[in-house]
């Protein structure tokens, strides 16, 4: 198992390299703490070094190995498994039926926001606020150019805002939102050089269940239409992370 810095209160995923003693790929829509076949994870969340057992939300196979995804709570809001509210060394031990447990050392920090994504685009849709259409973003991509119309940059001088879905950034929740330590950023793409990344308008960001949070992100008006790349940092630890794919159609009216 390997990992970087993970945040507090997220969804996340544990892959190890062999597979696991009688598990098969299933997902837990109440989640549980022990899977049928026996496995269950741990983690260190107090200064104590006290081990909390995780939730577990699903099992898969990836590759030779099994993936688990776990939620790691944190002490914002409620969490009913019980609360991490410590930053540092988090130790992480993945316990297989009938087998020793497998541990790794992570480094963990209060925020840390990472994007979900359906193929390379982000999570989320695109939203006209003014004609109240709800597009996925993955099909925006998908329909662009070849359905100009679609997705526009604005209508009727309103501009397009994206809804995205996110983990690890529960500490960041704000709304209305200031300009602070989350940043959302746009680099429009010319004939496949992307240009520099400007920073875009962040209306909200909320907390939608434990470990997901939902921002709304709203465009300049003077935004071209064309192809896009979409990233999060996060001014807390402001390495620069993956870059995501969307698409914007012709502007209305």
């Amino acid at each position: 198992m390997q990992a970087g810095p993970v945040p507090r209160g997220a969804r996340l995923s544990i892959v190890t390299a062999d597979p696991l003693t009688l598990e098969v790929p299933r997902v837990f829509t109440r989640w549980t703490q022990n899977t049928p076949a026996g496995t269950y994870v741990e983690a260190t969340c107090g200064a104590d070094g006290s081990l909390l057992r995780l939730p577990i939300l699903a099992v898969d196979q990836v590759g030779e190995g099994t993936r688990i995804d776990v939620y790691y709570p944190n002490s914002v809001g409620s969490e009913p498994f019980g609360t991490c509210a410590d930053s540092g060394t988090s130790e992480f031990k993945v316990h297989p039926y009938g087998g020793a447990p497998m541990t790794v050392e992570v480094e963990t920090v209060p925020a840390h926001p990472g994007i979900f994504t359906v193929g390379d685009a982000p999570d989320g849709d695109h939203l006209d606020d003014f004609g109240g259409v709800t597009t996925p973003i993955v099909s925006c991509n998908e329909r662009l150019p070849a359905e100009p119309a679609v997705c526009p940059v604005r209508v009727f001088g309103e501009p397009a805002v994206l809804r995205i879905t996110l983990t690890g950034s529960d500490v960041l929740a704000c709304d209305p939102c200031p300009t602070g330590s989350i940043v959302f950023e746009l680099a429009r793409v010319t004939e496949g050089v992307p240009g520099p990344f400007v920073q875009q308008i962040l209306g909200s960001l909320v907390r939608d269940g434990s470990g997901i949070e939902r921002a709304k992100i709203y465009m300049y008006t003077d935004m071209l239409p064309g192809v896009y790349q979409l990233r999060v940092r996060n001014l807390l630890r402001p390495e620069f992370p993956p870059v995501l794919r969307v698409e914007f159609g012709l502007p209305v009216g």
